[in-house]
C-alpha cells in the first residue's frame, strides 16, 4: 500500500475511469473526496450506477477531445 501511496502522492495528474459498478456498492463518498483534489480527473460509464455532478459521464467524447499532439504521453 505504501508503495501505491507514493505513486499517487507523486503524479502531476490523476483519472479514475468507473466501468460498470453493482447495484448497492456504495463508493461515491470515497470518490467524492477523491475528486477534491485538483490534480484527479474522474469520468465514468453510463452503466456505472455511480451518479455525481462532477464525474464526467461522455467518456467517449473526452477521448476523443485528447489528440495526443500537445500533450504529455499518458503513463500506465
Amino acid at each position: 500500500m505504501k508503495k501505491i501511496s507514493l505513486q499517487w502522492n507523486g503524479a502531476f495528474s490523476k483519472l479514475i475511469l468507473i466501468g460498470q459498478v453493482a447495484e448497492g456498492v456504495n463508493i461515491s463518498r470515497l470518490l467524492t473526496r477523491l475528486s477534491e483534489d485538483p490534480s484527479v480527473v474522474i469520468v465514468m460509464e453510463t452503466t456505472s450506477n455511480i451518479h455525481h455532478p462532477i464525474f464526467i459521464n461522455c467518456i467517449d467524447r473526452v477521448i476523443d477531445g485528447i489528440d495526443g499532439a500537445g500533450n504529455r504521453k499518458i503513463k500506465t
